[in-house]
């Protein structure tokens, strides 16, 4: 089995976002003859060695950056360590949090720009060393990156300087200098050029680029014509335990028709969304509004009217989300003004669409409508005002708006993290034995 040396941000059991995509490769990537070796920075979470085995792959290796007492370490090693209450900790915690929050004023009055391609660059390079020594130690037939933070194309394409010879993928879940999360801003708008600089530099030494965002893809092979034939398309994708929910599940036409919107969600999206099932209850339409994940601040008076026809969780793991996406009658996605103007997919567009469900995508971003365009189930609303999801969602309570089964099970083969990997396990496997050269 070919090793496959995984540079990431971050790795499970870490639950946000970042960590999905790049433990689904992790996960898959034996069944087509990679053993993936993780390097990621240390954020704290662990998993026995059980946790890994049934969730990503029986003793994989994982080297966790950052941790001075354990930063190397194996799935034996991964066990939650007991939290000490001495003074001391008390005080190093107090000191992060000092530590963050000037972080966070840092980037605010964009400086963060000021590093090239970020500021994690820093902690990068202060761990080159342990890197290489990783690299040499593991001896890896393949090198994959995956961003953001763009910092770990860094890491690879110093990797790949030392070692030409190597196969390096660099993989973009987000776009990098068209988005504006990343480009440079405010007092560092004048490092852009270096931004780009560095931006090509990765489409010229990576062999194999793969985008999650096709308008990404698009963009950049208008931009960096010369790697227009390195650069893929693997979006994100459906986790399998959704597919077999989605089969599995049985629903009663009896009960009310749910409304659900799985995820985090803005204060102002949640209370439009509540007044407007308040306003449908009082037409006659029997509804429920299930708002999972962290719960919005709404007004009390409007919880006390909607009562049980309101349901906020709180936060859910993540089987317990998928239960709920599976069994809802109206999905519901929703970005704040600010969050719309990101260009990134909604990643809970593709969960949504293995249901069949009808969709209503409020403050949807440009990647969101182009890719989402062919799915006649899906809705997009920009600001809408509650009378304009009052207008909307009663059309999309009709039968006819779900996707037949056909279609739903081509959505499902599509966006499969399982054949995802597949077909990137195939295109690894070209580079390496010439085929595409």
């Amino acid at each position: 089995m070919k090793k496959i040396l995984i540079l990431t941000t971050t790795f499970y059991p870490d639950p946000s976002v970042g960590s999905v995509r790049v433990t689904q490769f992790a996960r898959y990537l034996p069944k087509y003859g990679f053993l993936p070796v993780i390097v990621c920075k240390e954020y704290g979470y662990r998993a026995t060695d059980k946790q890994l085995a049934d969730d990503v792959y029986p003793g994989i290796k994982i080297y966790r950056l950052g941790n001075k007492k354990n930063n190397s370490t194996g799935a034996s090693s991964l066990v939650q360590n007991v939290k000490s209450k001495s003074f001391k900790s008390k005080l190093k915690k107090k000191f992060r949090g000092l530590t963050v929050t000037l972080q966070e004023w840092f980037l605010k009055k964009g400086f963060g720009g000021l590093f090239v391609p970020s500021q994690s660059v820093r902690f990068w390079k202060r761990h080159k060393k342990k890197i290489f020594k990783i690299f040499a130690e593991e001896q890896p037939d393949v090198i994959l990156s995956t961003s953001p933070q763009h910092s770990m194309h860094w890491a690879a394409k110093s990797i790949k300087r030392r070692h030409p010879e190597k196969l390096w993928v660099a993989d973009f879940r987000d776009p990098y200098t068209i988005d504006i999360r990343y480009a440079p801003a405010g007092i560092s708008k004048f490092m852009f050029p270096f931004h780009r600089m560095f931006e090509r530099s990765i489409y010229d030494r990576a062999d194999l680029l793969i985008h999650a965002i096709p308008l990404h893809a698009r963009w950049a092979r208008y931009v960096f014509t010369e790697a227009r034939e390195k650069i893929h398309i693997l979006t994100n994708g459906i986790p399998e335990n959704l597919i077999n929910y989605v089969k599995a599940k049985d629903k009663n036409t009896n009960s009310a028709f749910t409304i659900s919107s799985v995820g985090r969600i803005d204060d102002d999206n949640a209370s439009k969304l509540a007044l407007m099932a308040l306003r449908l209850l009082k037409e006659g339409f029997n509804i429920q509004l299930r708002l999972v994940g962290q719960k919005p601040h709404l007004p009390q008076n409007l919880k006390d009217q909607l009562g049980d026809r309101l349901v906020l969780t709180g936060p859910v793991n993540h089987d317990t989300a998928l239960s709920e996406i599976s069994s809802s009658d109206l999905l519901v996605s929703c970005l704040s003004e600010e969050r719309s103007r990101v260009y990134g997919i909604s990643s809970k567009l593709f969960e949504y669409l293995a249901t069949g469900k009808p969709i209503l995508s409020i403050n949807p971003t440009r990647p969101d409508r182009v890719f989402a365009r062919e799915f006649e189930n899906i809705v997009f609303l920009g600001n809408p005002t509650v009378n304009d999801l009052c207008g909307t969602v009663p059309g999309l309570m009709k039968q006819d708006k779900n996707l037949s089964a056909p279609e739903v099970s081509d959505i499902c083969k599509r966006f499969n993290r399982r054949e995802q990997v597949a077909r990137l396990a195939e295109d690894i496997s070209k580079w390496l034995d010439g085929s595409y050269r």
